[in-house]
């Protein structure tokens, strides 16, 4: 399946979601820890989120919040 699907409430929005183990995701103009950690458990470890964000700092915290 692929296209654009935007999450509200990320843990149970992305339960009912059509996302599945092993898709890649991309979250364009990511929030730190708002939807990716939930994301990342729906895919798993075979599945991808990439997250994209302007801000350098954004990216900096959702890397200490993955670690």
């Amino acid at each position: 399946m692929s296209g654009i699907f935007f999450v509200r409430h990320p843990k149970e929005d992305t339960q009912k979601s059509p996302l599945k183990a092993r898709m890649t995701i991309l979250d364009y103009g990511c929030n730190p820890a708002h939807y990716n950690i939930p994301l990342v458990e729906v895919v798993g470890p075979a599945g991808r989120v990439y997250a994209i964000d302007i801000q350098p700092l954004v990216i900096e915290v959702l890397k200490k919040q993955a670690a």
